[in-house]
């Protein structure tokens, strides 16, 4: 079977990502992270209860605050601090609190 609009998508997938700069194309790279990441640190940690999720939450900070310097959104790249707290938080409490019964 031929099907022709597959390679005219990605023509015009190429040529729209030649014609951006580094710092555009930083911020598209940053803005696919942040959406798959976030879709799997939710469904690690609602779904599977699994500690992971938030070295994985963690992990993908540093693209939420490109993105949000870029963009001037400056209360969500507060927010995105906050998060970052809150990630370790969840990282000391999975990884390195004891368990009450051992104390």
């Amino acid at each position: 079977m031929d099907t022709p609009w597959i390679n005219d998508l990605f023509s015009l997938v190429v040529i729209y990502m030649e014609s951006l700069n580094k710092w555009q194309l930083f911020d598209l790279i940053s803005q696919v992270f942040i959406f798959f990441m976030g879709l799997g640190i939710i469904l690690i940690i609602s779904c599977l209860k699994n500690k992971w999720g938030n070295v994985i939450g963690l992990i993908h900070q540093p693209f939420w605050y490109f993105t949000t310097w870029y963009h001037g959104q400056w209360v969500l790249f507060l927010m995105s601090l906050v998060y970052t707290i809150i990630w370790s938080v969840g990282i000391w409490q999975w990884f390195y609190k004891k368990p009450l019964s051992e104390n």
